[in-house]
Formats: structure tokens, C-alpha cells, sequence
């Protein structure tokens, strides 16, 4: 389920001309939360993450967020969604002030054949 969402936020942000490896809510993602939609979803971004919290039938937004990992920028990239130059440029302006790839990047970061990486981390 986490995959089919992961495809669904590209496809959602590209349509709204958001970058899809950046941290946008697409229009898609903010509709139940608009319109306070029992039994919907009420998505949010928080330190980068895409979450979200179930809506009740009166409306309400319930419990902590569930933020899938499948939905970070870095999941996106390893599952094939988008491509490496387009997650860098936001990995990039996420860590401006980190030297290297910054915490809780993947290994695969600056790995890889002479052309891997993000030019330079």
C-alpha cells in the first residue's frame, strides 16, 4: 500500500507542477483535510516527512501521524520514482549547511560508479 501512495504523491506533485522529490502536499493530499472528510486522511509535512492522521466521522483529525517512510524523498529515489539529479537538487537545498550527504542519508549516497551521488557529497 505504502508503494501504490509513494506513486500516487509523484504523479499528484508533478501534476501540480511541485518538484516530486521535494516536500510539497500536492492538492490531491490536502482535499480531506480541506474538507474535514470523515474517514479520509489528513495529510501534513513535518520536518520534511510526509504524514498522516485518520479523520473521524465527525471530521476530526485523530491520533499522532503516521509518517511512511516509503514517502521521504530518499524512499522515492530507491524505489525508482524519480530520478537521481531531480532528488538531489532537493537533497542539496535540505542540507545547504551540512558537509557530505548530512544525517539519515542512505548508503548510497555519493556511492556508486564516478557519476553516483550528488555531485560532490
Amino acid at each position: 500500500m505504502d508503494q501504490a501512495l509513494a506513486n500516487r504523491l509523484v504523479m499528484a506533485r508533478r501534476f501540480d507542477g511541485l518538484p516530486a522529490a521535494g516536500t510539497g502536499l500536492p492538492r490531491l493530499f490536502a482535499l480531506d483535510r480541506m474538507l474535514r472528510m470523515p474517514g479520509g486522511y489528513a495529510y501534513s509535512i513535518a520536518t520534511g516527512q510526509v504524514g498522516f492522521r485518520r479523520i473521524d466521522p465527525s471530521g476530526a483529525e485523530q491520533g499522532k501521524p503516521h509518517f511512511p517512510r516509503a514517502l521521504a524523498p530518499v524512499a522515492l529515489l530507491e524505489a525508482g520514482l524519480i530520478p537521481l539529479e531531480e532528488y538531489c537538487v532537493v537533497h542539496k537545498k535540505a542540507h545547504a549547511n551540512d558537509s557530505g550527504c548530512g544525517a539519515g542519508s542512505t548508503a548510497w549516497c555519493g556511492a556508486g560508479d564516478a557519476g553516483g551521488g550528488c555531485g560532490g557529497d
